[in-house]
């Protein structure tokens, strides 16, 4: 499928914004100690006439009888402050509420990314340092 500019089809006028519902909550990933995100968001377009139904096709909606859905993947942003200078002339509102879901990855072992490599260095001489002791304690075990 041919990536679509999703701020364009936002704004194209011939499309209804009225029309356009989250289908799902959107889910999103926060790296763990990072403000960079990524997420997917579904979406549904309820058309209303051939014209809007084909339109919905051209940026990317699979059409059905009654609406269009559309999965927009790998979606990218970050979290900062609020700007105090907003522009509300630019603001683009969904119609209809939807909930967000943010989650943030941790290893498997609860240990949030790059600590654990940090920490490599400092276990592998540990592990030199004490080795010898290790091998004492085994051979006095199996005596």
């Amino acid at each position: 499928m041919v990536p679509i500019d999703i701020v364009k089809m936002l704004n194209d006028p011939a499309l209804n914004r009225h029309n356009i519902q989250v289908a799902d909550d959107a889910r999103f990933v926060l790296n763990a100690g990072k403000k960079k995100f990524t997420g997917t968001i579904s979406l549904y377009y309820y058309w209303n006439n051939e014209e809007e139904k084909a339109l919905a096709t051209h940026y990317g909606f699979a059409c059905g009888v009654q609406h269009c859905t559309r999965s927009l993947e790998n979606l990218k942003g970050t979290i900062h402050e609020k700007n105090k200078n907003m522009d509300y002339s630019k603001v683009m509102a969904f119609y209809h509420p939807f909930k967000v879901r943010f989650y943030e990855y941790y290893s498997p072992r609860g240990i949030p990314d790059g600590v654990s490599a940090a920490l490599l260095p400092v276990t592998v001489t540990l592990d030199i340092i004490t080795a010898p002791l290790q091998f004492l304690v085994v051979y006095a075990v199996n005596q």
